[in-house]
């Protein structure tokens, strides 16, 4: 069994387009889509600043929530990612 942590993360881009992606590790993800890989999205809208991240306890987890963010307007990820920059920092 896989006990590895997965974060959900949010991605300020180019144009002012919000990005939602699944890494197990995202700072590294984030260097991997500013480099032009990875996603078509990142592709097309480079990334400029990773906006927050939130840990899940497994990949199916963190899959679920990123399906869900992924439907919601750019104003709800943005207030989401503050969310969860506040609750890191309570930590």
């Amino acid at each position: 069994m896989d006990n590895q942590i997965w974060y959900v993360y949010l991605l300020e881009c180019e144009g002012g387009k919000v990005y939602a992606g699944v890494s197990p590790n995202p700072n590294q993800r984030l260097s991997t889509h500013q480099k032009g890989k990875g996603a078509l999205f990142t592709q097309l809208n480079h990334p400029k600043k990773l906006l927050a991240f939130k840990a899940y306890p497994t990949k199916t987890a963190a899959l679920k929530m990123e399906k869900e963010i992924k439907k919601m307007p750019k104003q709800g990820k943005l207030i989401l990612a503050k969310i969860w920059n506040q609750e890191e920092h309570q930590n």
